[in-house]
């Protein structure tokens, strides 16, 4: 009986079942990239101009991390630049509410030309009233934004799966 093949294939099968799955749809200048595929469907939205559209959600879920990524084309780029910061974090906060996060605090970055809201929040879940951890960040390119969302038990958060997911956030300029 030959073992080697079979450790040899049960190896590579583990490796694949763990590889990084990069996520870029084609309409985004944004990417991102899961600890493996994540879950993803194509959902409705309305902007801020009131024109509806799709935009793709993405998700990778385990016992105790949340890792999360909507794509959203912008159709009209010159609306972004009519929102003040102020507005920005109204509405991130109003998304929040939405979720039923409390908020600890609600930011606007600019990193490399863009704009970056960055949200901070708790939330208690299950039965046992667990205390999680969320940081939603929205990244407004160009034609497209990206939401990333993290989260995990406080006493867990961060932790290197939720830091690699918000480093792995690559924006190909035009």
């Amino acid at each position: 009986m030959n073992i080697k093949p079979t450790i040899c294939f049960l190896l590579i099968a583990t490796l694949s079942a763990c590889a990084e799955y990069k996520y870029q749809p084609s309409f985004s200048e944004f990417s991102v990239t899961y600890p493996s595929k994540p879950e993803s469907k194509a959902m409705a939205f309305t902007g801020n101009d009131g024109v509806d559209a799709e935009a793709i959600h993405t998700e990778y879920i385990t016992r105790y991390t949340v890792l999360k990524a909507e794509f959203m084309p912008i159709v009209d780029s010159t609306l972004l630049d009519t929102q003040s910061d102020a507005q920005i974090r109204k509405q991130m906060l109003e998304y929040a509410r939405h979720n039923g996060l409390k908020v600890s605090h609600a930011t606007v970055e600019r990193k490399r030309g863009i704009r970056i809201g960055v949200l901070r929040g708790t939330k208690l879940l299950g039965k046992d009233k667990v205390p999680m951890t969320y940081l939603n960040k929205t990244y407004f390119g160009r034609k497209s934004m990206l939401i990333v969302y993290t989260g995990a038990p406080s006493d867990l958060y961060p932790n290197d799966i939720t830091d690699n997911f918000l480093k792995s956030v690559r924006w190909n300029a035009e």
